[in-house]
């Protein structure tokens, strides 16, 4: 289990002291609490949306609660079904990232298991639930523990891995769908290039984009660029954690030539966490907003999801209740506003750790605490 994983499991165990609050409005609507038995539990990672469903993994529970579940939920009635329970060996366990749905097929990761122990690439069709493993990662030169999604790019899979690789600190590795060979497109040393690399990749152009949540100048991380073909890296940016931002784990997106994403800690002394921009060509930082540990959210742990001119996301914790928020942010004033504070003593949940997916109108999520403390599905109106 990777730094970042004990740093949100410890906060997970410490949600219980979360003081109650306000009734909300019926622009959030819990679409399904999982119920802390073979339905799946403490859902980390974002949806996906395909053929008019909601997909997503949970790292915990389901037939074997040890291990974790791929499930489906309708938007609209709130039904889930488990499409696939993880049994650890040989198939996986703990699937921290979301699912990635390419021709007819969902592809992901796990973050231990295997036949080694250190994570798995794995298919798995949506209709039956048949899931093959591609790949078993072994913990050494060839990564270990990955806990993003993938994506798909010239051909093959890309992901991050936050242990493992030539230095042990971390790398970008490419799966073949077809064949499940395996290759490390980069190796990380934890120094100026960076470390611990936990969230998702982007495409933009030629290259591949992300952040690693350790190394840079000064220890609080990086956002890089990565030539697919050659391996070259670049730092585009080194983190200060102060007064700029620190310890990036979720994905970016881009928009109009900037590079957006969240900070998990920094910003200022109270540690909030932070939005930020950053030109890919100059490296130039802005940081669009810092969060203050008070009503507008704290520790961002995801990505930025775009549309109607604004980006949304999520903290998780923060907010009225202390329980997180969903929030809004004008990427060109960086004015931010909380569209919703989860409330942990009624039926929204708290502490949700995942990117928002917009489908509909409307913006789906998860919350990682339910109503029964095991984690929603949820949905907001933007």
């Amino acid at each position: 289990m990777n730094l970042l994983k004990r740093h949100v499991f410890a906060a997970i165990a410490c949600a219980g002291v979360l003081s109650p609050a306000e009734t909300h409005a019926k622009a959030f609507v819990a679409l399904h609490d999982f119920a802390c038995t073979t339905d799946g539990r403490l859902p980390y990672a974002g949806l996906s949306y395909h053929d008019g469903l909601l997909y997503g993994t949970t790292p915990v529970g389901g037939a074997d609660p040890a291990n974790g579940t791929i499930y489906e939920v309708n938007p609209v009635t709130g039904g889930e079904r488990i499409i696939h329970n993880f049994t650890g060996t040989p198939d996986g366990s703990e699937p921290f990232a979301g699912l990635l749905f390419h021709n007819g097929t969902f592809y992901g990761t796990t973050n231990s298991g295997g036949t080694a122990g250190a994570g798995t690439v794995f298919a798995v069709k949506p209709a039956t639930g048949a899931e093959t493993v591609l790949y078993s990662f072994t913990g050494g030169a060839d990564a270990a523990y990955p806990q993003a999604g993938l994506i798909y790019a010239r051909g093959r899979l890309f992901g991050t891995a936050g242990e493992g690789g030539a230095a042990g600190q971390g790398a970008v590795f490419a799966v073949d769908p077809r064949s499940g060979a395996e290759t490390v497109t980069y190796s990380f040393t934890g120094g100026q290039d960076g470390g611990t690399p936990v969230g998702s990749l982007v495409q933009q152009g030629n290259f591949l984009y992300g952040t690693t949540t350790f190394g840079g100048s000064a220890g609080a991380g990086t956002v890089f660029r990565l030539n697919p073909n050659t391996g070259a890296e670049k730092v585009i940016y080194s983190f200060q954690n102060v007064p700029d931002a620190g310890f990036p784990s979720g994905g970016l997106t881009f928009l109009n030539g900037l590079i957006y994403g969240t900070t998990s800690s920094g910003g200022t002394a109270k540690d909030g966490g932070t939005v930020f921009a950053i030109n890919p060509q100059t490296g130039a930082e802005t940081v669009l907003h810092r969060f203050g540990r008070g009503r507008d959210g704290a520790q961002p742990m995801a990505g930025l999801t775009y549309t109607n001119n604004l980006f949304y996301g999520t903290t998780s914790s923060g907010g009225k209740n202390g329980a997180g928020t969903v929030f809004s942010i004008d990427p060109v004033y960086g004015n931010e506003k909380t569209i919703y504070s989860f409330n942990p003593a009624g039926q929204s949940g708290a502490m949700p750790l995942s990117n928002l997916i917009f489908q509909s109108g409307m913006l789906f999520g998860t919350a990682n605490q339910g109503a029964q403390g095991c984690g929603s599905v949820f949905s907001v109106v933007p």
